[in-house]
């Protein structure tokens, strides 16, 4: 694994922070953080403490709230999202990943060091062209980060579904005003058990004339994850969707992904993580596989949940006895799906042949 080219479309960016570069952060910015019984977080081991802490109480639901409001917390200037951008480009060049789609939510990183004093008066109205510097400032992280280690990353904005339907247009707008900084699709992320897709439907129709792709996380939470993923393949035209666990339980839709070739960016090891799923078998890999469907392996929030990228494919390798024959395809669909040009994607296919 350690050798193997690979690429990761489904990663975002607050969940792959380390915990060295998290208290460096914390220490410069002179916050205290403090949980539980007013223990404070001064160290990489304390961050451990305080996601297990925080799992142990509050379930996966504590983890996806409380541990990203951790990380969001100190990436609300343009220095640490820059910073922040630019070690993510070291994490994936030393997992030997050579293309990567980053996510971020830029509403998250708009309520403290981008907002005017007008914004505050106002409350949490966002407005696009608050949220461009945000996007600018990690844009310039990532490009620093290719310039120095020679992977290529793009932009997906992710809509929080605990947004307001305005927020959801206006990150739209955003996403369509920084193409010209790397960004290259959009995304709907969060709790879908308890909020629907439905109010962003407008924010994506926004792209459908443009060069914008499109993804969203379905499938992933809740009972009712077939309506999900159809709302999502049907109404938001998406190009891809995140997770889509039960997938391989529904034909309509599984003819639906394949002939439409639409990617899946399954992440086994998020999965396991939160608990969604007790083994990696459950996801039906190779049946899709083998259906025509464009699986790709991903990482999601690998410093937050606690594994890298390798550790995704190895152990979904090993617990499918998949071939490296199995592995290339798997690579070849991400290539396929990734959003970036059809020149790109043959520069991609041959240095990743390139061993």
């Amino acid at each position: 694994m350690k050798k193997f080219k690979k690429l990761d479309l489904h990663r975002h960016l607050g969940g792959d922070v380390n915990p060295a570069t998290l208290i460096e952060l914390i220490e410069n910015s002179g916050m205290v953080i403090r949980y539980g019984n007013r223990k404070v977080i001064k160290t990489e081991e304390d961050i451990f403490r305080y996601l297990d802490y925080v799992k142990k109480r509050y379930g996966i639901e504590g983890i996806l709230t409380k541990g990203f409001r951790l990380v969001n917390s100190v990436m609300q200037t343009p220095y640490n999202l820059q910073t922040v951008a630019y070690e993510e480009v070291r994490n994936l060049y030393l997992s030997k990943v050579v293309y990567a789609e980053v996510r971020f939510g830029p509403r998250k990183y708009s309520l403290e060091g981008f907002q005017t004093d007008h914004m505050k008066a106002e409350g949490t109205k966002i407005k696009a062209k608050n949220l461009i510097p945000v996007i600018k400032a990690i844009s310039r992280g990532l490009l620093k980060g290719e310039k120095d280690f020679g992977v290529k990353t793009k932009i997906i904005l992710s809509i929080g579904r605990d947004a307001s339907e305005t927020d959801g247009l206006e990150i739209a707008k955003a996403a369509i005003a920084t193409q010209r900084n790397n960004t290259v699709g959009i995304d709907i992320s969060g709790n879908e058990a308890i909020h629907t897709a439905e109010p962003f439907l407008n924010a994506y129709k926004k792209t459908f004339t443009t060069k914008l792709y499109r993804t969203a996380h379905a499938g992933e939470f809740g009972p009712q994850k077939y309506s999900n993923m159809k709302f999502a393949i049907n109404s938001l035209k998406c190009d891809r969707i995140g997770h889509a666990i039960d997938l391989a339980k529904y034909n309509d839709l599984v003819s639906l992904v394949a002939s439409r070739k639409i990617g899946i960016e399954m992440a086994p090891e998020s999965n396991i993580f939160t608990g969604i799923i007790k083994n990696r078998r459950q996801l039906k890999i190779m049946s899709l596989l083998k259906r025509g469907v464009k699986i790709t392996l991903n990482s999601d929030n690998p410093a937050l949940f606690g594994y890298s990228l390798d550790d995704t494919i190895y152990r979904t390798a090993k617990e499918y006895s998949m071939n490296l024959r199995t592995l290339e395809l798997l690579r070849k669909n991400s290539i396929d799906v990734s959003f970036t040009t059809p020149f790109e994607k043959e520069k991609l296919q041959e240095l990743v042949e390139n061993r």
